[in-house]
């Protein structure tokens, strides 16, 4: 309970002889004399620089004569600040003495100012030379509400002399004089100049990776720009990362519960892969799903957001940034339609990496966290790219213990960080040619090549796993069971990757209704019985009709032409050439024929009307 001050050893004499350290002033006076000397703090403003005549030696820091003639004037306790305003002079000629008059200065004391160069969020994701790092200061302040604790703050160049942002630690009585201290402690923001990363998990400083966690980091609103900037990662053996990963290819069946952990550790490879997949886990009431994620939060220090929590873009943001740590969202699904195009919107970006601005400071977030999605039917259909799954129902298995351990994420990612940059895209190449050469995707199918893609990072991580903790990698099947899901998700998904498909699904559905006001018309085209409409009318009427408006929003592809285009390379377009049909005695022309039998391979039918 001692807070960060230098000991005041001007008295420390013997025999007129200086003391040089504790134990030699242990046996020359003993304990209680020891005891008492060092609570005799030093009282200067910067610890180790005397503001008297007493100074002896090379000063530690340099104040220029304007600044040395008022920092005397400054004297410290351990979590207070006075000023001497005047010196009052008592008696008269020769015993006059000088009485300096303390006056309050601020509730709270200042240990510290330091120069802080945050890396770009680039060079952080990238390891790339830094072009454009952030410079702020690093204010430690000690106040009585937290004892010996040192409270930090990250401040802008500008928030430096406003004593508003200082208010916060504490009153501020003399706010000129207070400034005045300020602008002398700035004398000293090189003492504990440092570099710094501004991102909890595996990340790039200098070139270097290393393993950076929440009190790393220098936020300037550190609550709202990363979900986890007071996470400390949680240490251990290797072989308690053993014993979780058996725990979890056990508790569910065909490695339901594995993939989700092999996924969650993995993510912090984002940093040599340059992406990394978001995760849905899809399984009916009652199959286990939250139990399995409650129990993911406690073995990875890993953070499920409520549906509550996500009902703004700002809300959304402030979720995903500055962490390769994943972050889970609960029943996406429930939410608003606005909600949930946003939410998608910001998944795409952050497959990868983006930069984002915020607010009149424009404080910036680095938009990179995997995200995991859960729910009984999540909407990312416009996502299924950039996505991997597991899928929980009808394979629960035996509860985990309760005295399960927490896996060792500190010493995993120092284990990465050991790693060349150059093997791990090595290996992962190599593991994808494995996976391509094992999967159902043809090699015209770039969405389905994709999607292994992103299963074979997910093998890649399990493949280190297993180097880390010392498992065998064909230990419980966990390779076959991982591309059996991948090429189910590809069968499954394959009529639902494109978004020609949706917009068609849109429009037939309107046509059945009768809500499509639009010319159009059946026809027979090359043998092949056709639907005739004009592409621009599709799009048209999605666009204007109120009640698609949701729709329209959440549409990737807004123009016919992209719409037309995908058509054709989807092969559902009959004949080589627009057409023209005389429609309820109006002639119309440029209609395009779409094959019906070809879109039912897709999984489209429309109700086909005689007199049309």
């Amino acid at each position: 309970n001692i807070g960060a001050l230098l000991v005041d050893q001007s008295d420390w004499k013997a025999d007129d002889k200086p003391i040089n350290d504790v134990n030699d002033f242990l046996q020359a006076r003993g304990a209680r004399e020891l005891a008492i000397a060092l609570e005799k703090a030093d009282p200067w403003l910067i610890p180790g620089l005397p503001g008297d005549k007493i100074r002896v030696g090379r000063p530690r820091v340099f104040l220029p004569s304007h600044d040395f003639a008022q920092y005397w004037k400054f004297r410290v306790k351990p979590d207070f600040t006075t000023y001497i305003g005047k010196v009052e002079e008592n008696g008269e000629g020769d015993e006059k003495v000088e009485t300096p008059v303390h006056t309050d200065l601020c509730g709270f004391r200042v240990a510290s100012i330091s120069r802080v160069t945050v890396a770009s969020a680039t060079s952080t994701m990238t390891g790339d030379p830094d072009q454009a790092p952030n410079v702020f200061f690093a204010v430690s302040v000690q106040a009585p509400r937290h004892g010996a604790t040192l409270q930090r703050k990250v401040m802008l160049d500008e928030h430096l002399h406003n004593t508003d942002v200082w208010a916060k630690f504490g009153p501020i009585w003399q706010r000129s004089a207070f400034l005045r201290m300020v602008n002398i402690l700035e004398r000293t923001a090189h003492l504990g100049e440092r570099r710094a990363a501004n991102f909890v998990g595996l990340a790039w400083r200098d070139g270097k990776l290393i393993v950076n966690e929440g009190p790393d980091c220098y936020f300037t609103d550190a609550e709202k720009q990363c979900p986890y900037h007071n996470l400390t990662f949680p240490s251990g053996p290797p072989s308690d990362g053993r014993t979780v990963i058996r725990a979890y290819q056990a508790t569910f069946k065909q490695n339901a519960a594995a993939i989700p952990l092999v996924w969650s550790l993995g993510g912090h490879l984002k940093a040599m892969l340059g992406f990394w997949p978001h995760m849905t886990v899809q399984a009916d009431k009652g199959a286990g799903k939250s139990t399995l994620i409650k129990r993911l939060e406690r073995s990875l220090a890993f953070t499920m957001l409520s549906g509550q929590s996500l009902q703004t873009e700002f809300r959304l943001i402030t979720s995903i940034s500055h962490t390769s740590h994943p972050i889970g969202w609960e029943e996406l699904s429930a939410r608003r339609q606005d909600v949930i195009d946003k939410a998608v919107a910001m998944l795409q970006e952050n497959y990868q990496y983006t930069v984002s601005r915020r607010g009149t400071d424009m404080t910036e977030y680095l938009l990179c966290a995997p995200v995991m999605l859960a729910g009984e039917d999540v909407p990312v259909r416009s996502l299924l790219g950039k996505i991997v799954r597991t899928t929980l129902t009808g394979k629960k298995g035996p509860m985990m213990p309760d005295d399960l351990p927490r896996f060792p994420l500190r010493q995993w990612l120092e284990f990465l960080a050991k790693l060349s940059k150059q093997r791990v895209l090595d290996a992962y190449r190599e593991i994808r040619d494995f996976c391509l050469a094992n999967s159902r995707a043809s090699g015209a199918d770039d969405g389905a090549m994709r999607m292994a893609g992103n299963y074979a990072a997910v093998l890649l991580a399990w493949r280190l796993l297993c180097e880390f903790a010392g498992l065998d990698a064909g230990a419980e099947g966990f390779e076959r069971d991982l591309l059996t899901e991948m090429n189910a998700h590809i069968a499954e998904t394959s009529a639902d990757r494109e978004p020609w498909v949706w917009i068609l699904e849109t429009v037939l559905s309107e046509i059945d209704a009768g809500n499509f006001k639009h010319p159009y018309t059946f026809d027979t085209v090359d043998g092949e019985e056709c639907l005739l409409l004009r592409t621009g009318h599709v799009m048209d009427h999605i666009a204007h009709t109120s009640a698609l408006r949701e729709k329209w929003n959440g549409l990737p592809v807004k123009s016919d032409r992209v719409f037309k285009r995908q058509l054709q390379h989807a092969g559902v377009i009959a004949g080589d050439k627009e057409l023209e049909r005389t429609i309820f005695s109006k002639r119309v022309n440029y209609l395009t024929p779409i094959s019906l039998a070809r879109m039912a391979k897709f999984g489209l039918t429309v109700s086909v009307r005689t007199n049309a």
